[in-house]
């Protein structure tokens, strides 16, 4: 058991899952991608989270997603936090998106445990150590 202390996450307010736009051909419209997260900060949000379920996440490569981490965190300039979505089906995979998103500057990580072992509590635990390897700031499950 940790005994490191505890503090509340310093994110208050509205924090949108930044939609993913895409192309008639399928690719990320990084014009659109640009405008939308402008609109947000002149709206007043607290922060993004990218990419996510609302992101398409499902529809999109590691590459992609990799691409709208860098694209969202360059385009805010650390004017809100971006908390970056590391969910995948493989705790690996989201150990190495997490630490890809932390080496970009994301404010913390976002990761859903895989919908086959949300049941059993040891896998649960086993796949969520396995993603804090990768030493965020703040893990939101």
């Amino acid at each position: 058991m940790s005994t490191s202390k505890k503090t509340l996450f310093p994110l208050i307010g509205v924090v949108p899952i930044v939609l993913t736009p895409f192309n008639d051909d399928g690719s990320i419209d990084f014009a659109s991608l640009e405008r939308e997260v402008e609109h947000g900060i002149k709206d007043g949000v607290a922060g993004f989270i990218v990419p996510a379920v609302a992101s398409e996440v499902n529809k999109l490569t590691e590459d992609e997603r990799k691409q709208l981490t860098v694209r969202v965190i360059s385009q805010v300039k650390g004017r809100v936090p971006v908390v970056i979505g590391a969910s995948h089906p493989d705790a690996k995979q989201s150990r190495g998106l997490a630490e890809y998103g932390m080496a970009q500057g994301a404010a913390g990580i976002l990761c859903s445990v895989p919908i086959p072992i949300i049941d059993d509590k040891v896998k649960v635990k086993a796949y969520l150590h396995e993603v804090a390897k990768a030493r965020m700031t703040m893990l939101m499950v």
